[in-house]
């Protein structure tokens, strides 16, 4: 460790960090290009009579991704694209054209379908794709004029995808220009990250003229171990329900801006949840498709533990900041939100970014003279600022992030008593980062631009009609008020709360403002209780985890305190404990960390038999049921799904048979709904082939039937 005292060296960093930028700039450029792109290349031209059959020679080109809509300003011009479609496996694909003008749709050289003009109206077409390269060409055939509209949809009508529709940009199905494009992997999502860190952490050292300052040391080195924990996880994990609407839906934003497309249709997909979120799966997918988005909600679960433990170094010490990373990493439920494209990674990044900000903003409010404060004014003014923005970004990333917000009015109550200022003082700095942060959302966001309150009231309206109806204490009902606060204690290893609880009145006894801010950031979150959602066992206070994570650590360092008074060695005992219990129940469920109960809940079998709550409720499972299906089943056999999560398995075999009904060879169930239990008694006189268990209770099984 050194001083940066020399300019050679300064410059070094910021050349580090330069070329750092330009390689992210690089992989992003490349993805976006034509010649890489993942789109259906656009050819338009003026045409001087009236016939659009043939392109002339000076036709342009430029990239669209999945959808695509005539602005009206764009007058009498004749629209073809052209594409090869490139699958690994056999795919049945359903082509929707939403347009009121007359096109002809080509498949391989030949029409497929055709339409003549009339209202706006969906056209479909469905056909199987055999493995390979299938060139297609849609065309209008007559020249468009003010009010033309067409919007194109590919969907494929089984396989990993829910409800039919799937992402076209997998490594075994994509959109190109080429008829052999090289696949996105999520390698390249990882080289941007990487580039980005590596040019953030130079720009910090050059501008403190130091690398001594071991809080950057202590951040690299969990969010790399958190890195390499979380991502491959998240590459091998299933897929599940929701996160695929999401990245669908972030694809389908980045693919609008490439295209300048900002028409209200455009933007409905998935119009329910709001923007923030979506757009940070979008340009993963972006680089790296849908590893990519795998990818970076890995990344962002490995930077949520990361910013925990230097929120625990700013309020306590650094380690206090190390174990309360440790203690969330471990903390199964957690674990198992962090590695799928769900609404909860972004969210956790936001809410644990804000506890970092107010906890800088309440310790700079209570040290040193007037003097040093002023010194800090800058710096200050931009956590003012950050405190209004994140709650607003944390609720348009997922709503239930709007308990953030009372905790940033609590922390400037508290820096406002620090001062001698009394009551609740709100710097003009918050409320214009708030005001700010909702401009930049509203601009993300233009499903609302042509009616902002009829369009968000359609959104809010998908959960205000909304009744969810949980397996909970034995009933399929609507569960009560309780039923977070129940979930999240049944799905919490006990000694995370034993260590929670005693951390809460130490630090009350050090520092009642620190107490009253990281308590708050825990319990603020079952606030949702007051909502008529309530549903997913504990993933909708998610956030109430990593307030636990900083009061357990404090508990456990109270403890390693006493013991070190007789042996400096213990220090760490209470902690390790801790992290042991936890990470064995982690590991006992396996790939599947959702699967997860306490051990005062009898387990996760007790609840799978009593039906205390819904278990395996994302699907988990299916991919391992269909791996040993595609091992074992013999040439041309039916395999049927008999589940709801029917749409979410990886690919069968391509001589292989999904079939419905009675008659299949095959018959793979879930434990969703407890589903699984249901198809038994309909099933008994085939034999069990396979069973994929986590937690001790059957997951997914598979019924040999022939």
């Amino acid at each position: 460790m050194q001083d940066l005292a020399s300019t050679r060296a300064r410059w070094a960093l910021w050349g580090v960090a330069i070329a750092s930028v330009l390689v992210a700039a690089a992989l992003l450029f490349e993805s976006i290009a034509p010649t890489r792109g993942r789109g259906i290349v656009q050819r338009s031209w003026r045409p001087r009579g009236e016939t659009c059959d043939a392109a002339p020679e000076d036709a342009t080109r430029e990239i669209v991704r999945d959808a695509v809509v005539l602005p009206r300003e764009r007058a009498r011009r004749c629209i073809t694209w052209s594409a090869a479609f490139v699958t690994r496996f056999r795919t049945p694909v359903r082509f929707e054209i939403e347009t009121n003008r007359a096109f002809v749709l080509r498949v391989e050289g030949a029409d497929v379908l055709h339409a003549s003009r009339g209202e706006t109206e969906v056209h479909a077409h469905e056909i199987v794709l055999a493995p390979g390269a299938h060139p297609i060409e849609l065309a209008l055939t007559e020249p468009t004029e003010p009010g033309a509209y067409l919007r194109v949809h590919t969907l494929l009508m089984n396989g990993a995808r829910p409800w039919g529709s799937r992402p076209v940009d997998l490594d075994e199905w994509h959109v190109s220009a080429s008829s052999d494009p090289a696949p996105r992997t999520a390698a390249r999502t990882i080289a941007f990250a990487l580039a980005l860190v590596v040019a953030l952490s130079a720009l910090v050292i050059a501008r403190r003229g130091s690398i001594r300052d071991a809080w950057l040391t202590d951040a690299l080195l969990v969010f790399a171990l958190m890195s390499i924990y979380f991502v491959p996880r998240a590459l091998a994990a299933g897929f599940s329900i929701d996160e695929l609407a999401y990245v669908k839906a972030g694809e389908t934003y980045v693919a609008n801006l490439l295209a300048g497309d900002f028409e209200t249709a455009a933007w409905r997909w998935n119009m329910e949840h709001p923007p923030v979120a979506k757009w940070v799966y979008g340009w993963g997918a972006l680089l790296g498709g849908w590893g990519g988005a795998r990818a970076t909600a890995a990344l962002c679960g490995a930077l949520v533990v990361t910013l925990i433990s230097i929120a625990g170094r700013i309020l306590v010490s650094r380690r206090v900041g190390l174990v309360a990373s440790a203690l969330l990493a471990c903390t199964p439920h957690f674990a198992g939100l962090m590695r799928t494209c769900t609404l909860e990674a972004v969210t956790c990044v936001i809410w644990a970014a804000l506890l970092v900000v107010l906890a800088l903003w309440m310790r700079d409010a209570g040290t040193g003279d007037h003097v040093a404060r002023r010194a800090h004014l800058p710096r200050e003014r931009a956590l003012r600022a950050l405190a209004g923005a994140l709650p607003i970004f944390g609720t348009l990333a997922r709503a239930t992030s709007v308990w953030s917000g009372p905790l940033s009015l609590l922390a400037a109550c508290l820096v406002s008593r620090r001062r001698g200022q009394g009551g609740l003082w709100i710097p003009w700095e918050t409320i214009a980062g708030a005001l700010v942060a909702v401009l930049i959302v509203y601009a993300g966001w233009p499903w609302l631009w042509s009616d902002p309150r009829e369009q968000f009231g359609h959104a809010v309206r998908h959960f205000t009609d909304y009744l969810p109806l949980e397996w909970y204490r034995g009933h399929l009902h609507h569960p009560g008020r309780g039923y977070f606060t129940h979930a999240f204690l049944a799905t919490t290893p006990e000694l995370h709360l034993i260590a929670g609880a005693l951390g809460a009145v130490v630090l009350a006894r050090r520092s009642p403002s620190y107490a009253l801010l990281v308590v708050a950031s825990f319990l603020l979150p079952f606030a949702q209780s007051l909502s008529h959602v309530r549903q997913d066992l504990s993933r909708y206070v998610v956030t109430a985890w990593l307030g636990l994570a900083l009061l357990a650590a404090i508990g456990t360092d109270a403890l390693g305190a006493l013991l070190a008074k007789r042996s400096e060695r213990a220090r760490l005992v209470p902690a390790v404990v801790v992290m042991l219990v936890a990470t064995f129940g982690l590991l006992r469920a396996e790939p599947y960390p959702r699967t997860y109960f306490a051990l005062w809940t009898g387990g996760a079998p007790h609840v799978a038999e009593t039906r205390a709550f819904e278990i395996a409720d994302w699907c988990e499972g299916l991919e391992d049921a269909t791996a040993y299906v595609n091992a074992h089943a013999g040439e041309g056999e039916r395999v049927e799904y008999r589940t709801s999560c029917r749409d979410l398995h990886d690919p069968l075999r391509d001589d292989l048979i999904e079939h419905r009904g009675a008659g299949a060879q095959w018959v793979i169930s879930q434990r969703f709904a407890y589903e699984l239990d249901q198809h038994e008694a309909a099933l008994a006189s085939c034999t069990i082939a396979h069973d994929t268990v986590s937690s001790g209770v059957v997951v997914a099984r598979v019924w040999d039937c022939r």
